[in-house]
């Protein structure tokens, strides 16, 4: 008789009959512990940047030969944002008895249902050998196995995962441990026996917190933001003076976090220079606009007054690097681009082709190469794109060419989006594959689009981030009219609203330059202790 199935009672000769029959067949029974995932006995724990729950307990007084059983236990964004790498273990007790019998298996999913995992916990059934209890987990779905099935041993410690994790990307993930009671013969030595096991999840290395995940986290989730529609324009239906926000929007890169408002917490102190973030890009890049020389302002007697929202530049432009005409001439569709191509051509490609460098351009380069180009500031700098969108408004029937009265998509002032939507739009230094890589360096200008989200609009707003007192350019392209003969580009005026006008005007210049990700490492944003590297 197979001993797995009968269990021999070690009884005296003169027990009663009834009692030698009713235990003549027994079924074989041993038991499994395994204690919950964290070691305080919490059902949830936060290490920092995760978080982590799973079975309070996990313990079986009865299992059979053939059985498994299932310890269900999750991964996902804890209290903190950051970067790093967990690890599970396990720590497992097995007595000798058990040998190669106990296998684990470790398996995850990212797309948890209820199906995953199925137990089925059957009824006992009689033989003439005893009793077997009809009782197995299935494993259904798409679930990816990360370890095993390897024996449970007696070790410190078993490592079942190690794996990279990000907060901004983390999607919630279920793991499932699977013991399983191998069915392998004459196992009487195990009947009674117990075997263990201990699963603990830890960070092996976190990084803190960067600044743009600080930024990040201030995420507003009220509703105070403008709404986002399923194209990734913005409804931007009027200006924003009061709240001080963090917004996100869809770029070409993945989702942008732009700050809004009343902005006190977005001051950079780079280069040697003040300047405002914008946002954060959808390559994690940090976008920035000129604010001031430091030297200057920090040895002003009202530096505090210069270095705060709605302050009054237009006497003095602090906060430029001077001023411009756009470009030096006003009479082709050609001119409201950031370069362009030949004036008079019959087609859209040579009218727009990126050619010739118009004069804000030639100042905003000149600026770079004698203030960051061959310093150490240099490698700080991302590649990431500036967009001087010449696609049309949806209402337009111009040709682009030539004189053709032409209204470019920024002449639509309700729905705004910082994709860009034409490669020959997207201004890059060197990167050709989402960009141009027309630039002369990576800096640019901002766009209007920008400044509606910041909190601009047709209105003077004297309290939003990026009024100055000043006037200054932006890089959008506004309209060509053929009874004006001239083109006609988006800048911010002195009371800070937002409008156009002629190319050949002479307004503000404030570069706007891109951080690689993780370039700020200390600041709290604020004029007094502004974010520097």
């Amino acid at each position: 008789m197979d001993a797995k199935h009968w269990v021999s009672i070690g009884i005296t000769l003169s027990c009663l009959v009834v009692i030698c029959i009713t235990t003549s067949f027994a079924y074989f029974v041993a038991s499994i512990e395994a204690n919950n995932i964290n070691e305080t006995n919490f059902e949830s724990a936060t290490l920092g940047s995760i978080k982590y729950d799973g079975q309070t307990t996990f313990n079986e007084t009865e299992i059979y030969p053939g059985m498994k059983y299932v310890q269900t236990f999750t991964i996902e964004k804890g209290s903190q944002e950051g970067q790093g790498v967990y690890e599970i273990d396990l720590e497992g007790v097995i007595p000798e008895e058990f040998k190669n019998d106990v296998t684990i298996t470790l398996y995850k999913t990212t797309n948890p249902t209820t199906n995953n995992v199925t137990r089925v916990e059957g009824s006992l059934t009689q033989t003439t050998e005893g009793f077997i209890k009809e009782d197995t987990i299935t494993i259904n779905g798409s679930l990816e196995k990360v370890y095993g099935p390897n024996p449970l041993t007696n070790s410190s410690e078993i490592i079942l995962e190690q794996a990279e994790f990000d907060t901004k990307t983390l999607e919630k993930t279920t793991y499932y441990l699977v013991y399983e009671y191998k069915d392998n013969g004459n196992q009487n030595t195990q009947q009674g026996k117990t075997f263990s096991g201990k699963v603990t999840v830890k960070l092996i290395a976190e990084k803190a917190p960067t600044i743009e995940d600080q930024i990040i986290s201030q995420l507003d989730t009220t509703g105070k933001c403008p709404e986002v529609n399923k194209d990734g324009t913005v409804n931007v239906t009027d200006m924003e003076d009061t709240e001080s926000l963090v917004c996100s929007a869809p770029d070409d890169y993945g989702t942008s976090y732009y700050f809004r408002g009343n902005v006190e917490n977005n001051w950079v102190k780079f280069a040697g220079y003040y300047w405002r973030i914008l946002r954060i890009n959808g390559d994690g890049s940090i976008r920035m606009i000129y604010a001031g020389d430091a030297s200057v302002i920090d040895a002003l007697d009202n530096k505090e007054e210069v270095l705060k929202n709605g302050y009054d530049d237009g006497s003095t432009d602090y906060t430029q690097i001077g001023t411009s005409t756009f470009n030096v001439s006003k009479g082709d569709n050609a001119y409201v681009g950031y370069m362009y191509g030949t004036p008079g051509s019959s087609t859209y490609e040579e009218t727009h082709a990126n050619t010739n460098d118009i004069t804000i351009k030639e100042a905003v380069d000149e600026w770079y190469e004698s203030h960051i180009k061959g310093t150490e500031y240099k490698s700080y700098i991302s590649d990431t794109l500036f967009c001087n969108d010449r696609s049309f408004a949806s209402d337009n029937t111009g040709t682009g060419v030539g004189t053709s009265t032409t209204y470019y998509r920024t002449y639509d002032t309700d729905n705004h989006t910082l994709y860009c939507k034409n490669q020959n739009d997207r201004f890059t230094a060197n990167d050709e594959s989402i960009g141009n890589g027309d630039l002369t360096y990576p800096i640019g200008l901002l766009t209007t689009d920008e400044a509606f989200l910041a909190g601009g609009y047709d209105s003077s707003n004297a309290t939003y981030y990026l009024y100055t007192g000043n006037y200054y350019w932006t890089m959008s392209p506004f309209y060509f009219n053929s009874s004006e003969s001239a083109a006609r580009v988006w800048y911010v005026r002195s009371a800070g609203s937002l409008s156009t006008y002629y190319v050949t005007d002479s307004y503000g210049v404030r570069p706007v330059i891109n951080l690689k990700s993780g370039s700020l490492s200390k600041g709290s944003g604020t004029a007094d202790d502004p974010y520097m590297i």
